[in-house]
């Protein structure tokens, strides 16, 4: 069954968390496992939610607490999977970096190299303990190996700033921006890397592996204003984009200009492009199925939209969320309205199976209630 904005009625699932801090101000930021049917939820300490059935509602997935250890005594500002599930990595406030292997929970790295809390936190789509953080307020992006490599004294593979100047001994990071401050990071391969800067250009940089670390620019892409959200499809081989010009932008790397481009009626802070979808016989073929082109949009009011630049809406239709009836507007429509906390991200479910009744989204959150919004097989949509 296609997966449709029309077919399908969401509702909030709250689920209470048993911390082991005083703390009266908690913000959740949760994970969905890339593999299996896990929610890695942090605050101030990381807490596991599973199930064997991923059409059960969240309200029925089992908790598992104290697997990660006592309470960090510090917020946790970033958290991710990496790319097959067997690593899990967590930036806190004060700027420490903390990954521990999954399922054995044994922590393979810890440092401390920012000066200001992790914004951000990227895994290397090809090798599974390559990634790279971001801190808040600052110019560096830093990459690392989670194990160390043979021969090697540190973690630290490069460091990366926006000045266009050489950072260690291994990179000098050739960049066609010069005291921009870096925002948004995404990798595309092994050693290609997405860079979005707070002046909207989006640069694609090939760092070269056996040449001391060089890098070089192969593609520029340019919003109106700075990039809040970037992110990779590699089903499809599309980089879509946000920005605070309000419009969201899909590229691909052989062309110059933007696939799809839509103006939004205001700015998104992330997109999150749902995992499932299908593989047809060549990128071309793929490129042109409705079902891998689904995103999720986090607006500035907290609201979150569902939209798919391959719909074609001839008339404008009605549908009712949460007891409210929404008129979809152009090519999206509304799955959510509230105050969501949309400036650190969601995660899809990602499961075999691209149905309806498996459709969940993990939101951040704040307090001690973990959120949830999912498939309400009992509310179907009222078309007008």
């Amino acid at each position: 069954m296609k997966f449709s904005v029309y077919a399908v009625q969401f509702k909030e699932t709250h689920r209470t968390v048993t911390t082991t801090n005083d703390k009266t101000e908690e913000r959740w930021i949760s994970r969905f496992h890339p593999t299996k049917s896990i929610l890695a939820c942090g605050s101030f300490q990381v807490v596991i939610f599973k199930t064997v059935n991923t059409s059960l509602p969240f309200s029925h997935w089992k908790e598992k607490k104290g697997k990660f250890g006592p309470s960090l005594d510090k917020q946790i500002t970033a958290l991710e999977w990496n790319v097959n599930g067997t690593q899990l990595a967590v930036g806190c406030e004060d700027g420490e970096i903390i990954v521990w292997n999954y399922p054995s929970v044994v922590i393979v790295f810890q440092m401390n190299r920012h000066l200001n809390r992790v914004r951000d936190i990227k895994w290397n789509p090809i090798e599974h303990d390559l990634f790279a953080t971001l801190q808040s307020g600052q110019a560096n992006l830093l990459i690392w190996h989670s194990y160390p490599r043979l021969h090697s004294k540190s973690n630290l593979c490069c460091e990366i700033k926006a000045s266009n100047k050489e950072c260690n001994r291994k990179i000098k990071w050739k960049s066609s921006v010069e005291y921009k401050t870096i925002s948004q990071v995404e990798w595309i391969t092994k050693n290609v890397i997405a860079l979005g800067f707070s002046n909207g250009l989006i640069e694609i940089s090939e760092i070269d592996e056996h040449e001391s670390g060089k890098s070089r620019v192969i593609k520029q892409f340019n919003h109106k204003d700075g990039i809040t959200s970037l992110i990779w499809n590699g089903r499809t081989q599309y980089l879509a984009s946000c920005s605070y010009d309000k419009r969201i932008k899909i590229w691909s790397l052989d062309t110059d200009e933007p696939i799809h481009n839509q103006e939004f009626n205001s700015y998104c802070y992330r997109l999150a492009w749902r995992p499932n979808g299908r593989t047809e016989d060549g990128i071309k073929a793929t490129r042109k199925l409705h079902e891998n082109f689904y995103f999720v949009c986090g607006m500035k009011d907290g609201a979150i939209l569902q939209w798919n630049p391959l719909d074609h809406y001839e008339m404008k239709k009605k549908i009712t969320v949460g007891g409210h009836s929404i008129e979809s507007n152009q090519t999206w429509t509304t799955v959510f309205k509230g105050k969501c906390n949309n400036l650190q991200g969601f995660s899809w479910l990602s499961t075999d199976s691209i149905t309806d009744t498996n459709c969940k989204l993990a939101l951040n959150s704040n307090g001690v209630k973990v959120e949830v919004i999912e498939y309400d097989k009992d509310r179907w949509p009222k078309l007008k």
